[in-house]
């Protein structure tokens, strides 16, 4: 892409006593730290200089250099074009171009001085770094809205099946603020990891922070701490935070200090199985999150939700005196 380029108007000084060759030298130095390189040409195309040119081009010992031996053959001659053009006009000109190994490049050539000492003066700059950036900012971005599209999907999933199970609007607050809590807890993690997920063992106690002393005994977290990925960070949480209602409401019903035991197991690699098992103390009262209860979501969460988002299975077993929730997967590769 070639446009005209109006040069911007810099301060410039020099002292009247400077040698030429220091000055030389001390602007070859600051090139050579930069991305920057510079060449001068005669009006004819001839080059007196070139300083700090890019690594992916070379000049050849054995012969004059002209735009074709040093930048190849397609794009010597759209810059021996250009020069054409700028010492007719007198307007400088850009040129953004794709070097070798996609490394990318601004040209901007412009004539300098006049009569006798007009020069044409090209300076190439190096954008790769530059476009790699807005690149990756580019992709972050489709990876957010992808994300808040998720999230958004699974607030009114939330909702909805919330709003089915509860008969009055205060009802319903409490139980809605809570789930919301919980997705936000979820997400803090992922975000402070820069996307990378959440650990097992910090989405347990951040779900758990809203509810239970840090230093409660009442919930005791053992087995390994695999390193979850967003998707999973967040339906996992989902269910640890309606498994962790349940016993507290059962703990309360009972008149009793609840008893939680979560237990993390992983096996194999290249993906790795996680089995995630949750017991809480019942004493002969059920599950609440089963689907009996008139809050069905708990149960939607746990048997359907959750083992569909993670690509697993999830299981309830109840006894008279305990309430066991199994869920298995395997883990999505880390990206």
């Amino acid at each position: 892409m070639c446009t005209n380029a109006a040069m911007p108007q810099r301060l410039t000084w020099e002292s009247k006593n400077r040698e030429d060759s220091a000055f030389r030298d001390f602007i070859v130095r600051a090139l050579n730290q930069s991305f920057v390189g510079a060449t001068l040409q005669s009006l004819d195309g001839r080059y007196i200089y070139i300083a700090n040119l890019p690594d992916c081009w070379t000049v050849s010992p054995d012969s004059e250099p002209d735009e074709p031996s040093l930048y190849g053959e397609d794009l010597g001659l759209t810059l021996t074009d250009i020069r054409g053009r700028v010492l007719e006009s007198g307007e400088p000109e850009s040129l953004m171009t794709t070097g070798p190994s996609e490394r990318r490049f601004e040209f901007v050539v412009n004539r300098t001085g006049s009569g006798a000492t007009s020069h044409i003066h090209t300076t190439i700059i190096e954008l790769t770094e530059e476009h790699r950036r807005e690149q990756m900012l580019r992709a972050l971005l489709r990876e957010v809205s992808h994300r808040s599209k998720n999230l958004l999907a699974i607030i009114l999933s939330i909702v909805s099946q919330t709003a089915r199970g509860a008969t009055t609007l205060s009802s319903f607050l409490p139980v809605f603020r809570g789930r919301i809590y919980s997705l936000a807890q979820s997400q803090d993690l992922v975000t402070d990891s820069s996307w990378r997920g959440a650990h097992f063992r910090d989405l347990v106690r951040a779900q758990a922070a809203k509810y239970l002393d840090a230093n409660d005994v009442v919930l005791a977290i053992k087995g390994d701490d695999p390193l979850l990925s967003p998707s999973e960070a967040l339906h996992v949480g989902l269910a640890l935070h309606e498994l962790l209602v349940d016993a507290l409401a059962a703990a309360a019903a009972l008149g009793v200090r609840p008893d939680i035991r979560v237990t993390c197991d992983t096996t194999g690699d290249d993906p790795a199985q996680v089995v995630i098992t949750w017991t809480h103390a019942t004493n002969g009262m059920g599950a609440p999150a089963d689907e009996s209860e008139a809050d069905a979501f708990a149960s939607v969460v746990l048997n359907r939700i959750t083992p569909a988002a993670v690509g697993g299975t999830g299981e309830v077993k109840r006894d008279g005196d305990h309430f066991t929730y199994l869920l298995t997967f395997k883990q999505m590769p880390q990206g």
